[in-house]
């Protein structure tokens, strides 16, 4: 199953969700599982620009866009720290 909503919680599980170049600008990926280490999101080539991260967790595969003119790519170590200051509260970067 890619992507669910956790009964418990209502919030939403993005587990081997393929989001590849997808335009995600302005999503709100509040409180949002965004895979985990056996089962990553896939965000490569997405545009993340102005998307809400507070409290996400989970582990995705880069490298994604984080400006608004899609020149600024960020993978690795560089997304991660761009994600926390985003307010992820724990997302790990794992391609």
């Amino acid at each position: 199953m890619p992507s669910q909503l956790d009964s418990r919680t209502g919030w939403l599980k993005l587990c081997k969700t393929d989001l590849r170049g997808a335009n995600l600008e302005f999503a709100s990926l509040r409180w949002c599982t965004l895979g985990g280490a056996t089962m990553p999101a896939v965000l490569s080539g997405a545009r993340m620009f102005g998307c809400q991260f507070e409290g996400a967790k989970g582990a995705v595969v880069g490298p994604v866009f984080v400006d608004e003119e899609a020149t600024r790519f960020l993978g690795g170590g560089e997304l991660e720290e761009w994600l926390s200051t985003q307010g992820a509260e724990s997302v790990q970067v794992v391609g």
